[in-house]
């Protein structure tokens, strides 16, 4: 009896001891694996990012400092820093080797610099490099924006007008970039706002004091679409003098068949035109030129214009805009014959001296 006795003490404390030593084996094992996960770099890099949520941790990279600048006063950096790890989705790329830039969106808020140790082995089976920080450099800003903006706009910033300093390049309209008269036409202005701590409010007012509802996309805010209307009636509230652009397309037609009155139509046509455009200098040219006298003999037929159409406005300014105008002038020649000519041009007008004045004709099938 003594000795099984004995067997069983021996058995149980042989058990207790490698109960122990498994349980202490178990927590050997997942120290070392949360120490090898912590270590991955992507859940390294993301527990650092959610400790900047806290004052106490980005304060020990970041000083707490007022800021003021053209646009924002006595601003707390540390404050406005942890209001965007809080309420943002904070996400991370390797710019370099060790090297990541933590950023929000398209604007960085700070460069990491991580330090690799000595390599440990875990369990004779896992190797890994345990990492540390070694800095946390912090931008000067937050919020980079970039406002492309029609020339004739006025772009405010937290109330501020922004001036010709803030504008880092000019841009010519595409449908605008004519090369007789780019010095008439409006550009885009493409400011550059940068390093403000908070969200700036934007205020955009157009050349006819219209407040821009617009929204931010990737740090760009695009203001420079002009206003559009397809119709006369729909446009002609914001046309001056009750002006027509169509009766001048007409008179236009008619001076190229000399059916207009005034040194052979010109003196009709040349209140609406600007002297020094290449389109006067045509107009005045043809007025003299020999070859004016050789248009075929005939007369106007009783319904002169059909298949008119005067659509596609663009107000680019309260001064400027653009039309399509497209119309069928018919005649009849001295043969007795029928005969059409056809004008489908775009008409850009600016409005001068209290008249609009054509500066400029494109061809629609240009």
């Amino acid at each position: 009896m003594k000795k099984i006795l004995k067997y069983k003490n021996a058995l149980i404390l042989f058990s207790v001891v490698l109960i122990t030593l498994l349980a202490f084996y178990m927590q050997s094992l997942y120290k070392s694996l949360v120490k090898f996960e912590a270590n991955d770099i992507d859940n390294y890099i993301t527990t650092i990012i959610n400790n900047l949520k806290e004052k106490e941790y980005i304060n020990k990279y970041l000083k707490d400092e007022k800021i003021t600048n053209n646009f924002e006063k006595n601003v707390s950096k540390l404050d406005a820093f942890i209001k965007v790890f809080n309420d943002d989705n904070i996400k991370y790329i390797k710019v370099d080797n060790n090297v990541y830039e933590l950023s929000t969106n398209k604007n960085r808020l700070a460069t990491l610099t991580l330090k690799e140790n000595k390599e440990e082995t875990v369990l004779g089976l896992l190797t890994y490099t345990p990492l540390d920080i070694e800095s946390i450099t912090f931008d000067q800003g937050i919020y980079n924006l970039q406002i492309n903006a029609n020339s004739t706009y006025k772009v405010y910033v937290n109330s501020i007008l922004l001036d010709n300093n803030y504008v880092k390049e000019v841009k010519e309209y595409p449908e605008l970039n004519r090369p007789n008269i780019k010095e008439l036409t409006p550009k885009i202005y493409c400011y550059e706002i940068k390093n403000l701590l908070k969200k700036p409010e934007i205020k955009i007012v157009t050349s006819n004091g219209e407040t821009l509802s617009l929204g931010i996309k990737d740090n760009i805010l695009e203001a420079k679409e002009p206003s559009k209307y397809e119709s006369y009636d729909e446009a002609k509230t914001h046309i001056k003098n009750n002006f027509n652009p169509l009766e001048l397309a007409k008179n236009w037609s008619l001076y190229l068949t000399a059916d207009l009155n005034g040194r052979n139509g010109f003196y009709t046509l040349q209140p609406n035109l600007l002297k020094g455009t290449d389109l006067y200098t045509r107009a005045r040219n043809w007025s003299i030129n020999y070859d004016i006298n050789f248009t075929s003999p005939h007369t106007l037929s009783d319904n002169p214009f059909t298949d008119i159409t005067m659509n596609n406005f663009k107000f680019y300014s309260d001064d400027f805009f653009t039309v399509d105008i497209r119309l069928k002038k018919n005649m009849i020649l001295s043969n007795g014959k029928n005969k059409s000519d056809e004008l489908n041009e775009t008409f850009y007008f600016k409005y001068i001296d209290n008249n609009y004045k054509l500066i400029d004709m494109k061809s629609i099938e240009e």
